[in-house]
């Protein structure tokens, strides 16, 4: 039988209580709990009810549980047990799933953390490194790995994992032992929207077809989330290049943006790792590639006799065509040729830009506002968390973007906040994240 969390995850509460089964007893008179005394606990996952009662922004795929594992570690952060649990080790009443089979431990201090849907490396790393060491996803890099991470993350459901420790002092005494612990997913998502009655008939000319992927994204990370939320890259100076995931360009790469009124279920996106950085620099930051096909509404071609331009046949759809960019205009060409000889003409030359296909690139970066848990910080700009929705609603399009993107690679480059489209990002549970941006012309 399937089970799922039904409200928002950011919130979800799982419930550790702790039957004895010795017959030892526990003084509660002040005096020390002995150390190392054989007990056992049932896992109860709980759903605070101070939440609504469905998580609207998740598919029953993100709310789907698989697996379980509970890890115990002692004060000196050794491991001292984990537990494997399936969803055949529960029984459910109501909003709370409680385990049927009874999990070993011992008496004394230990350290509780709860992972669910975890992969067999993850839980076998967590075992051998502990919850604070850092973690990479993939160990390969290459364009379009970033098709893998869902495999990794969501596959027989999200991977979610505690959000903080939870340190209790366990005794041979059920009363006594209760432990309650807050799961979040290890990843974000990303979703970007054409924004109702989104005008694509242009003065300059004609959109259509928009798509977006994500680039940069990292792929190492703590299970455990630092206090600050800082990941492995934090700082820049840490930072390898090599540990993000670039940019795919093939078409197969890039999705359809959603329009307004698509349904949890059918909604396009991307799933991500959190990626958190102290120098805000492109080489450093994850972003969406939004791209569109664009027709120019006018195009011309170059006389070689009388040195002059003419007006052309627009083509019957959005095809590879040519700008130029002179101190007289910017002009459309259907024709390569045309267009390097217009361009030798000019003064100074000009090297056209080709656009293939008729696609042009829009890069977005994601929670402009640095909004995190409610707030917004200059610090937190361009950050992105764990267990949040960023979604990039497109509110106007100025004109055709850049004709294609290349991966960051200058650690000391500054994002470019200035973009031909503008869009708003929202954050909402999970937690969602919305961002509108008008997307300017080049």
């Amino acid at each position: 039988m399937k089970k799922y969390f039904k409200t928002v995850f950011l919130a979800t509460a799982v419930m550790v209580s702790f039957a004895s089964c010795s017959n030892d007893e526990i003084v509660d008179n002040g005096n020390d709990i002995p150390e190392g005394e054989t007990t056992s606990f049932i896992l109860t996952i709980d759903q605070p009810q101070t939440y609504a009662a469905s998580d609207d922004n998740a598919t029953d795929e993100e709310k789907l549980i698989t697996s379980v594992d509970v890890f115990i570690f002692d004060k000196n952060d050794q491991l001292r047990s984990h537990t494997a649990l399936t969803t055949n080790d529960f029984s459910e009443t109501n909003s709370q799933l409680t385990s049927t089979k009874k999990i070993p431990t011992t008496t004394g201090f230990k350290r509780v953390y709860v992972g669910v849907n975890l992969n067999k490396d993850l839980v076998a790393n967590i075992k051998t490194m502990g919850v604070g060491a850092t973690h990479q996803l993939l160990e390969k890099v290459e364009n379009n790995k970033v098709t893998e991470l869902g495999n990794e993350l969501d596959n027989n459901g999200y991977a979610m994992f505690s959000k903080v420790v939870q340190e209790p002092t366990f005794t041979l005494e059920e009363a006594k032992n209760l432990v309650k612990v807050n799961v979040e997913r290890l990843v974000a998502k990303v979703v970007v929207y054409e924004k109702d009655g989104l005008k694509k008939k242009l003065e300059s000319g004609d959109i259509s077809t928009i798509e977006f992927a994500v680039g940069n994204v990292n792929t190492k990370f703590f299970p455990l989330p630092k206090a600050n939320y800082m990941d492995p890259n934090y700082i820049e100076t840490t930072t390898d290049l090599a540990d993000f995931l670039k940019l795919g360009y093939s078409d197969s790469y890039y999705i359809a943006a959603n329009t307004e009124g698509t349904t949890i279920a059918k909604e396009k996106k991307w799933n991500i790792l959190e990626n958190t950085s102290k120098g805000k620099r492109k080489s450093q930051l994850t972003y969406t590639s939004i791209r569109a096909k664009f027709l120019p509404k006018y195009f011309v071609r170059w006389n070689s006799t009388t040195k002059k331009l003419e007006n052309d046949t627009r083509p019957g759809g959005a095809d590879t065509f040519h700008q130029v960019k002179s101190d007289k205009g910017i002009y459309y060409f259907t024709d390569a040729g045309q267009a390097t000889a217009y361009g030798n003409s000019c003064t100074p030359k000009v090297t056209p830009v080709t656009f293939e296909r008729g696609w042009c690139y829009y890069p977005v970066y994601l929670n402009p506002t640095g909004t995190h848990n409610g707030a917004s910080k200059a610090e937190d700009k361009f950050n992105v968390y764990r267990n949040n929705i960023y979604k990039v609603v497109i509110a106007s399009i100025a004109g055709p973007g850049i004709s294609k993107i290349t991966d960051p690679t200058d650690p000391t480059e500054p994002v470019d906040e200035t973009t031909n489209m503008t869009v708003e990002v929202t954050i909402e549970p999970w937690t969602l994240n919305t961002q509108t941006e008008d997307l300017p012309s080049n």
